[in-house]
């Protein structure tokens, strides 16, 4: 905890402002000298915001309207996306998970409650749907490789 804020700290001290022809934009440093972080600013709001690790990977992206959230996308080390979180109004509509592959993984949407998840393999194909009314499963749809259904179980 004492080192996250030490970096927070110092990454804040560490920060050069650029004037753009869309807007301003902060890029903050690790105290080694690496960029950490870059804020896109339109009208004095976030519009999108770049962390990167100490190795120079893009580790997130969030992006923004008027201080509301609109996309977080989380990467692997490799560059490949691991998550995607998709707002509207602010709250969490979809979440997308993926393998090391780049290859969808699992998509959740999200209205308040969870109402529908979709697994897939590692090379792409759907798996199973887990679907869900007001947060409590209601369908599960098991699926061949080839795309047939294999089971489907009502609840």
């Amino acid at each position: 905890m004492k080192k996250l804020i030490t970096t927070i700290l110092t990454l804040t001290l560490l920060s050069f402002t650029n004037q753009t022809s869309a807007g301003e934009q902060k890029t903050f440093y690790y105290p080694t000298g690496e960029v950490g972080q870059v804020q896109e600013i339109v009208n004095g709001k976030a519009s999108k915001v770049t962390y990167y690790h100490k190795t120079s990977e893009i580790k997130e992206i969030n992006e923004f309207v008027d201080d509301i959230p609109l996309k977080a996308t989380v990467y692997h080390k490799t560059g490949k996306v691991k998550q995607v979180q998709e707002y509207v109004n602010g709250k969490v509509s979809k979440i997308t998970y993926h393998h090391k592959t780049g290859k969808v993984k699992v998509v959740q949407f999200v209205n308040d409650k969870i109402s529908k998840i979709t697994y897939h393999h590692k090379t792409g194909e759907v798996t199973q749907i887990r679907d869900f009314i007001d947060g409590k499963k209601s369908k599960i749809t098991d699926y061949h490789k080839n795309g047939e259904i294999k089971k489907v179980r009502d609840f």
